[in-house]
């Protein structure tokens, strides 16, 4: 999944990126369209990178086990 994540930040840099040269509506579209890619891109890849397992909780009540 995290291939996923960085090919959607790659493709919203490609779209800000390719804005530049158009004015008006298309580039404030290409602009809007690639910073939200960016921003979904970030926010999927840090919630994977952030994902625990079960390994992490732990239980005062369970150390004799």
């Amino acid at each position: 999944m995290l291939d996923k994540s960085i090919a959607t930040i790659l493709v919203g840099i490609a779209a800000v990126m390719t804005s530049f040269p158009l004015d008006g509506l298309g580039r404030g579209l290409g602009q809007g369209a690639g910073v939200a890619l960016i921003l979904i891109g970030v926010a999927t890849l840090s919630a994977r990178l952030r994902k625990r397992g079960d390994r992490g909780l732990w239980l005062p009540s369970r150390d004799d086990r």
